[in-house]
């Protein structure tokens, strides 16, 4: 196996397990853990980064840095993280990226 075809093999093996990651979003949001939340959203950044993955990065460093300067997040940015994260999750599932930064979602939550 080739360098190349290994690295797919492992990001293909990343988009497969994003559903899992929605799932730990949505217990984390439940019990309102923002602590956990910070370090959740950092983990997706660095592995967006790693897998080459980067609407994943993106995500993670937004909500990281939103966590950092507010230490909580409000109801309309815990549905709105869930929701982006459902977005990022469907679109790689269709083997396509997610526009996150020119998505209503995003662009929603940047505003308020």
């Amino acid at each position: 196996m080739s360098f190349e075809e290994m690295l797919k093999k492992l990001k293909t093996e990343y988009i497969t397990n994003l559903p899992s990651k929605a799932e730990e979003l949505q217990f984390l949001v439940d019990n309102k853990d923002f602590e956990e939340l910070e370090n959740f959203f950092h983990k997706l950044k660095g592995s967006g980064k790693s897998y080459g993955v980067s609407e994943v990065t993106t995500y993670g460093e937004y909500f990281e840095n939103l966590l950092k300067s507010n230490k909580a997040l409000t109801d309309a940015q815990m549905t709105g993280a869930l929701t982006l994260l459902e977005k990022i999750v469907e679109s790689r599932q269709q083997d396509s990226e997610f526009d996150i930064l020119s998505s209503e979602e995003f662009q929603t939550l940047k505003a308020a």
